[in-house]
């Protein structure tokens, strides 16, 4: 299975002072300590696996029952069980995406420690975070130009 924790853990270079970190392909590298690298991996396990993900989607359920529960009980018309309901999904969708921008947040007022890497090594580090089995499923779709059917239907 594909696991977003590990592609984090293998986004970050090992070096002697801690972990080189490339926001992107075309940035240079940052350097985070091995304590920050520890609470990084840590904070995106809780929320980015099983647990996390069960944990966010049963408070929400919940806050949803209450939430509709309380419209009803309030006698309150349809537009605020929308309005619930709507600022619930947003809720569901941008606390991960917020939790996974720490790293970016955390050494955005850092200097850069490297220069940017040459793009054979950016591929090489794509290749390793994503996993062979990621990067064959992407150099598949890739290669056969999705139109909708896969390459054996045309």
């Amino acid at each position: 299975m594909f696991s977003t924790a590990g592609v984090l853990e293998r986004s970050f270079t090992p070096v002697e002072e801690g972990y080189l970190y490339y926001p992107s392909r075309w940035s240079h590298g940052y350097l985070v300590r091995p304590d920050e690298y520890k609470a990084l991996i840590y904070d995106w396990q809780r929320v980015a696996g099983w647990k996390g993900i069960l944990s966010l989607v049963g408070f929400l359920s919940v806050a949803l029952l209450v939430g509709m529960a309380m419209i009803y009980w309030l006698g309150l018309d349809e537009w605020a069980n929308t309005a619930l309901s709507l600022g619930l999904a947003t809720a569901l969708v941008c606390y991960p995406i917020w939790k996974s921008t720490a790293t970016n947040r955390l050494i955005r007022s850092r200097e850069p420690a490297v220069p940017p890497r040459s793009s054979r090594a950016a591929d090489d580090a794509m290749g390793r975070a994503l996993g062979r089995p990621m990067a064959l499923w992407l150099a598949y779709f890739r290669l056969s130009h999705w139109d909708g059917r896969l390459p054996l239907q045309r």
